[in-house]
């Protein structure tokens, strides 16, 4: 084992990070968007500021609009700072696996 391995080994060891086997299947549950690194598919004509925005996006109904291209996890508003859930309904058929082997 080369000098590169054997520190790729240890290092793999320690962190609990591991490449998972090639027949593992990748279950997405949902998923908002295309993972291209844009967020040019999501909506920018929220009002963040206003107290009643709380955005919720189903799976299955909403579109990509719908749901905004950026999050603040609170705002400073008239009535005072205050967090805004932002909330994502799903259905999920039967629990997942975890892959075993």
């Amino acid at each position: 084992m080369s000098t590169l391995a054997k520190i790729l080994a240890l290092t793999i060891g320690l962190t609990g990070f591991a490449v998972p086997a090639a027949d593992a299947q990748k279950t997405v549950v949902w998923q908002i968007g295309q993972f291209d690194q844009s967020s040019r598919e999501f909506g920018n004509k929220f009002n963040l500021e206003d107290p009643s925005f709380t955005p919720t996006f189903t799976v299955g109904q909403s579109k990509e609009l719908d749901w905004p291209a950026s999050q603040k996890a609170s705002v400073a508003g008239p009535t005072g700072k205050h967090s805004i859930p932002y909330t994502i309904v799903f259905d999920l058929p039967k629990p997942i696996q975890e892959p075993t082997g």
